[in-house]
């Protein structure tokens, strides 16, 4: 079984790899990193956009959100906190270890899809 759930996470990133140059359905967001962060994006903050941006659609943009800056609107109170402030806590070590050579944003963007497959893993 955690054969399979690893292979299906893998099969899964490589997919969405390879449809990252088309459009996505949910055009109304635009690039989560442009919207997130106040600084252009270096050539990291690029490769997490190109590959696991997309993966921050529908629900995700708002626990995004959630967990860059807390709850400043108040439709956000219809998400629980306990995944954005995992999130928020992965995102600040995964922010120390790439030692500024990734904008906060782009540490979300990681820490959330870590976070993501690794409790779909652990199910």
């Amino acid at each position: 079984v955690l054969r399979c759930a690893l292979l299906s996470r893998l099969v899964l990133l490589v997919l969405a790899f390879v449809v990252s140059p088309f459009p996505d359905y949910d055009s109304s967001q635009e690039s989560l990193l442009a919207r997130l962060s106040d600084l252009p994006l270096s050539r990291g903050d690029a490769l997490v956009e190109r590959t696991l941006g997309h993966l921050v659609r529908w629900d995700g943009v708002y626990f995004a959100a959630i967990a860059r800056d807390g709850y400043t609107y108040e439709h956000f109170g219809a998400f629980f906190p306990l995944y954005p402030l995992l999130v928020r806590t992965l995102a600040r070590g995964v922010h120390a270890l790439a030692r500024g050579t990734l904008q906060p944003a782009s540490c979300i963007v990681l820490a959330g899809a870590a976070l993501s497959n690794t409790c779909f893993v652990l199910a």
